[in-house]
């Protein structure tokens, strides 16, 4: 699974309707006229976006995205320089590829360098079981069986059912608030 985190900004910017404006303003404690002056356009602008008469395109449309997900810009910037993707700990599989590492880290890497990249394969394929429909029992499985196949540290099945519950609830709380970038 590739992770289209950088390649979002080589897309046109999504739309954004007025309320998602008005709260994307208000949740940055940003006024009207300060939020025009950040964007480089007039108050009436931004007060016709978050009255639905008119909506932000363009270059407009990248900065708010850019605003709400700064997030964006860093992604690139490392796909630029190392030509990979990076997964951010605001993604799901970031949170999975974290919990892998402190909570389940059967092959005792964590501080390690490059630990976050071994651990972005494994967080690949929970993040895919998830997506399927697989429930905590599928992940704790796959944990099992991995931690298994590479003779690794053994947990208990409970230790690992919990520890699955934990990446499972993580990534239903993301698809919730709409974190995932699909």
């Amino acid at each position: 699974m590739k992770v289209p985190l950088a390649e979002e900004l080589l897309e046109p910017p999504p739309a954004h309707d007025a309320e998602h404006i008005r709260d994307l303003r208000t949740g940055l404690g940003f006024s009207q006229p300060y939020f025009s002056k950040i964007l480089n356009v007039s108050p009436k602008t931004v007060q016709s976006w978050e009255q639905g008469t008119r909506t932000p395109n363009g270059a407009a449309a990248r900065l708010l995205q850019l605003i709400e997900h700064p997030q964006l810009l860093d992604a690139l910037r490392h796909q630029q320089e190392t030509g990979k993707d990076w997964i951010p700990f605001a993604h799901p599989l970031g949170f999975i590829r974290l919990i892998l590492l402190v909570d389940f880290d059967p092959i005792k890497m964590f501080g390690e360098p490059g630990a976050m990249d071994e651990y972005d394969r494994y967080a690949i394929k929970v993040y895919d079981l998830f997506q399927s429909g697989a429930g905590p029992a599928e992940i704790a499985a796959y944990l099992s069986g991995f931690q298994s196949a590479s003779n690794s540290k053994e947990f208990e099945p409970e230790r690992l059912l919990l520890i699955a519950e934990k990446i499972w609830l993580t990534c239903h709380r993301s698809f919730a608030r709409g974190e995932d970038s699909q």
